[in-house]
C-alpha cells in the first residue's frame, strides 16, 4: 500500500508516521496503526472516536458518524449508547428501503433502555422523537420514491405508537411523544391528500391523539 493512499480504518483520514515509535498515528481521531497497518486502539482513542462520531452526528455528517460508531462498536460491542447513536445515524444516512430495518433497531434499543432502567432515559427519548420527526420530514421532502414515502408514513406512525403504548413513560414524556405523533400524523395527512390517498384512518387517529393530549395535559 502506498503511503499516500494509507487511510485510517477508524475514520478514513490520512495518518502521519511517528519515526520515534515507528507507527502511524491518525491526526484526526488519534488511532495508532502498526507497520502492517492493523489498528491497535487504546481506551482514549476509542473515546475520542466516539466523541468525534457524536460531533459529526450533530453536524449532520451522518456517513462519517455512522462509520466512527461502527468502528468503536467493534471494540466495545456491548455499549448500548453507541448502538443507539449508530442506528439513528444509519436512519439518516440511508434514506433508502433499508429505513425500516434501522427504524426498528432504533426502537428496540429505546425499548431496551427503558426496560433496563438505564440512566438518562429522557435524553434517549428526546433524541428518538427528534430524529423520528426530523427523519420523516426530510424523507418526505427529499426522497424521489413515492412508494418509499408512503411506506415510511405507516412505519413512522407505527413506531411512535409503539413508543407511546409500550414504554413506561411519565406524563411529561408521554405528552412529548403525543405531540411528536400529532406532528407526524399531520404531515402524513398532508402528504396523503396531495397524492389522493385515503386520509380517513389517519384523521381518526389524529382525533384520538388529540383526545389523549387533553387527558394527559
Amino acid at each position: 500500500m502506498a503511503i499516500n493512499n494509507l487511510k485510517c480504518p477508524s475514520c478514513g483520514s490520512t495518518p502521519k508516521y511517528d519515526k520515534e515509535n515507528r507507527i502511524y498515528i491518525c491526526s484526526y481521531c488519534g488511532s495508532e496503526l502498526s507497520r502492517d497497518f492493523s489498528i491497535t486502539p487504546k481506551k482514549e482513542v476509542i473515546e475520542r472516536m466516539v466523541s468525534l462520531g457524536i460531533k459529526d452526528f450533530w453536524n449532520e455528517e451522518y456517513e462519517h458518524s455512522f462509520r466512527k460508531f461502527t468502528n468503536a462498536l467493534y471494540y466495545d460491542n456491548n455499549n448500548v449508547y453507541l448502538k443507539y447513536y449508530k442506528e439513528l445515524a444509519n436512519i439518516l444516512r440511508l434514506f433508502s428501503p433499508d429505513l425500516d430495518l434501522s427504524w426498528n433497531n432504533a426502537y428496540l434499543l429505546l425499548k431496551e433502555i427503558y426496560h433496563n432502567k438505564i440512566n438518562a432515559k429522557q435524553e434517549y427519548l428526546e433524541m428518538f422523537l427528534f430524529m423520528a420527526r426530523y427523519t420523516f420530514t426530510n424523507l418526505i421532502k427529499k426522497s424521489n420514491y413515492e412508494e418509499l414515502k408512503e411506506e415510511s408514513c405507516h412505519y413512522a406512525y407505527s413506531m411512535l405508537v409503539h413508543v407511546k403504548d409500550e414504554l413506561e413513560l411519565s406524563n411529561d414524556e408521554k405528552l412529548e411523544c403525543l405531540n411528536t405523533l400529532k406532528e407526524v400524523i399531520n404531515q402524513i395527512i398532508y402528504y396523503f391528500e396531495k397524492n389522493n390517498i385515503n386520509t380517513i384512518d389517519m384523521k381518526e387517529q389524529l382525533d384520538k391523539i388529540q383526545n389523549e393530549v387533553s387527558i394527559v395535559s
